[in-house]
């Protein structure tokens, strides 16, 4: 009887063995949950400043690289993108609220400066702000300099009850991780997220599927990264992005990310305009409000916006480019003057010798 008992612990021991060894897969997680993970995980990023240099390759043409500084300090974002020698600014919320305001140092066709212009910065309808979101590096299927047209807080909502309904998630192994794979749509677009499942945060891979006539499109994401800094925030360090059609690839890039701060204080000219423009910049303003002054040509003159005041700048450019030549016409004015005089006397005396 103790023999039976004793068999029986064994194999007992030995099925339980078996489970542990094998392991059996972690109760399903629903996609609300891991999304409300996500979106905490993200939201707890508050600020911050990055560096990206974006490789892209289109068909068989690669582009010289650009690179990318973005900084952020909810609500404002600044990104400059320095590309063949020049650099572009956006910045969100940088002179006033809901502002977008845009600067390149490139100049114009006539070789004029290009002027600062201001428009609205955020599109209610798509919910974005046009300045890539950092935050969520690697959440989106899209190239960094696509990822701007993308909202996140509209991709990630759970609070839609029409997208609640079409998360579904299972296990999956995605290069050789267990994850969980969320799928989702947004916008008739078929969203794939792998998740880590030893850390929900961190994405394995993310896709984007939609069909165009008889093309089917698919955008792909590959993060690279770890855990930051002492608070642990999963964030990417390398970003590989291809979008094939009909299992073709015809666009591919690499984004290096350099994290130069996350959660620290941003130096506090960051968002101001002075650290961006040059005086004397002429001023676009594309808004049906809050403009500076209601008539005029407006200029920023390095702290402000001003209206410009055109005899004054006349006289602050003469000493420039036009001394040199108003003396030159006084001289020749009075040399004119000198010689009429002289004829004039001349042809008097004739007249008197006459006489």
């Amino acid at each position: 009887m103790k023999n039976k008992w004793l068999c029986f612990v064994v194999v007992l021991i030995g099925v339980l063995s078996c489970g542990v060894t094998f392991g059996e897969s972690p109760a399903l997680p629903s996609g609300e949950y891991l999304f409300d993970s996500i979106r905490k995980s993200r939201q707890a990023i508050r600020s911050g400043q990055v560096r990206v240099k974006t490789s892209v390759t289109e068909g068989n043409v690669t582009k010289p690289d650009w690179q990318w500084t973005i900084s952020f300090d909810d609500p404002k974002k600044r990104a400059d993108i320095l590309r063949n020698g020049y650099t572009d600014t956006s910045c969100y919320d940088c002179y006033g609220n809901t502002t977008r305001m845009f600067y390149s140092t490139m100049p114009t066709p006539s070789g004029r400066k290009f002027a600062l212009t201001f428009t609205d910065g955020f599109d209610k309808e798509q919910g974005v702000d046009y300045i890539p979101e950092p935050r969520w590096f690697g959440f989106i299927p899209m190239d960094l300099s696509n990822t701007q047209h993308f909202s996140p807080a509209l991709m990630y909502n759970t609070a839609d009850q029409s997208q609640k309904k079409l998360l579904t998630v299972v296990a999956d192994i995605r290069l050789n991780k267990p994850c969980w794979r969320v799928n989702y749509v947004v916008d008739s677009i078929d969203h794939y997220i792998w998740l880590d499942q030893s850390n929900i945060n961190r994405v394995v891979c993310v896709e984007g599927h939609f069909k165009s006539g008889d093309i089917l499109f698919v955008d792909q994401v590959v993060p690279e990264g770890d855990l930051f800094g002492d608070q642990k925030i999963w964030f990417p360090g390398k970003l590989h992005y291809k979008r094939t059609e009909n299992n073709i690839v015809t666009r591919s890039s690499e984004e290096v990310i350099e994290v130069i701060s996350l959660n620290e204080s941003l130096p506090a000219d960051t968002f101001s305009p002075k650290t961006i423009v040059k005086p004397d910049t002429p001023v676009a303003w594309h808004l049906d409000r809050d403009r500076p002054f209601p008539e005029g040509e407006l200029v920023w003159d390095g702290e402000k916006i001003v209206v410009v005041d055109h005899f004054s700048k006349m006289m602050k450019e003469t000493p420039r480019i036009g001394i040199a030549n108003i003396v030159l016409m006084l001289l020749g004015l009075v040399l004119i003057f000198f010689g009429l005089g002289l004829r004039l006397i001349k042809r008097y005396r004739q007249q008197n010798l006459k006489l």
